[in-house]
């Protein structure tokens, strides 16, 4: 079809452009037009080249932020074999050359799927030499418990045992206590803390539907965040 062939010559020239652009900065790419499922074909190339990392921006309309995010970026985050990162409609500091990480936030339920991605919130914070923030969040109504001092102690205990004696080389980790919905309270706190990434551990899903907390938090998050969001599937190994 003509308006067809008009479409791909014009992204074809774009990856083009693209392409030279990085290649004036260094960094080598290959340019790959496909046609298909956005999320299904973004996994089958992840995993045809063996991919770290996919990286997924989304700009545009609130309405198609909302349909970029639930369709292609909460499904790959739960599906893919690889680390996510996405950068959301809300963030708004762009790197010049390269990024750096002067604050790393790491929320988790203590689950094993979230487990999987507290080496990865530790390895990005010692390479970059950022402070890290472990972050635990509890319903609101346990806020106004009698031994809310006691539950603050046993959960920050939690927290420190997800941190390798090691680490205390390098860094000085803090550790949170939140109180209020999931997705909400993770968000606040890394604008507090002017945090530069959110790491979030996922659980495994093939349909692409079910989400961190069991509550749509990964989605709530990566629509929200000023900062990127690094999401990492239960299933995957850390590559140190």
């Amino acid at each position: 079809m003509p308006y067809l062939d008009s479409v791909r010559r014009e992204l074809k020239h774009r990856l083009e452009e693209f392409t030279n652009t990085a290649a004036d900065s260094g960094v080598k790419c290959v340019p790959e037009l496909v046609e298909g499922g956005i999320a299904e074909q973004l996994r089958f190339i992840a995993e045809a080249r063996d991919a770290d990392l996919i990286v997924i921006g989304t700009h545009g309309a609130e309405r198609w932020n909302r349909l970029v995010m639930g369709s292609v970026a909460e499904s790959i985050a739960h599906t893919s074999k690889c680390p996510v990162l996405t950068v959301g409609p809300r963030v708004f500091r762009r790197p010049k050359f390269e990024a750096s990480l002067r604050h790393v936030i790491y929320a988790t339920d203590f689950s094993a799927d979230s487990a999987h991605a507290a080496p990865y919130a530790l390895s990005l914070a010692e390479e970059y030499d950022a402070k890290i923030t472990l972050v635990h969040v509890l319903p609101p109504e346990l806020r106004a418990q009698n031994d809310r001092e006691r539950l603050t102690n046993f959960f920050k205990t939690e927290l420190e045992k997800l941190v390798p004696e090691d680490a205390q080389d390098w860094c000085e980790p803090e550790f949170v206590l939140e109180y209020g919905g999931s997705g909400e309270a993770i968000v606040e706190l890394a604008e507090e803390r002017a945090a530069d990434l959110i790491v979030l551990g996922t659980r495994k899903s093939n349909a692409g539907v079910l989400t961190y907390f069991k509550s749509g938090v990964a989605y709530q998050v990566m629509c929200r965040a000023e900062c990127p969001v690094f999401t990492v599937t239960g299933e995957q190994e850390y590559r140190g």
